[in-house]
């Protein structure tokens, strides 16, 4: 209970420069993405974000698309080994892993896991997880990701994944 007072108490007072520390910003409008899409994944990489697969016009994509804040332009890579939406997005020494997701507009759901070296533009296949699911959250701790919940059909019915 004593540190909760005393975390409380430290709240209170360094709330003001807190509140002044980042000014309040503007919204700027950049170039749009080259194709329109939803429930893609993104990560930075480097400098650069990637934004991958998803929903667009046409269907599943497997299109990545780079976006350079310094030049303020889009690029294409390689694309996905395979077209999927609500996957999961991470970075770990460099190299982007994309695992989960579902491959199709039926949701069913993938146990992927695919590792792109963008020093040498290639997609890599990797240990599948264990369990098939889509719509997961991923974080990288330690320089290991972890992967938590999602959905194994289009209902959602959670998988869990125990902590050790």
């Amino acid at each position: 209970m004593k540190r909760f007072f005393i975390t409380l108490l430290t709240g209170i007072l360094f709330s003001p420069l807190i509140s002044t520390a980042n000014p309040e910003g503007t919204w700027v409008e950049l170039s749009p993405t080259p194709i329109k899409r939803t429930e893609s994944s993104s990560a930075l990489v480097g400098d650069k974000i990637y934004l991958l697969g998803g929903f667009t016009p046409n269907g599943i994509s497997n299109k990545v698309d780079v976006w350079d804040p310094e030049s303020g332009t889009w690029s294409r890579i390689i694309p996905l080994p395979r077209g999927l939406h609500h996957t999961t997005a991470s970075v770990v020494d460099g190299k982007l892993y994309v695992i989960g997701g579902f491959d199709s507009g039926t949701w069913r759901s993938v146990d992927v896991n695919y590792e792109y070296d963008p020093k040498i533009h290639r997609w890599t296949a990797k240990a599948p997880m264990p369990t098939a699911r889509g719509a997961l959250a991923a974080g990288v701790v330690d320089g290991k990701i972890h992967l938590v919940g999602g959905a194994h059909r289009k209902f959602f019915n959670l998988v869990n994944t125990p902590c050790p």
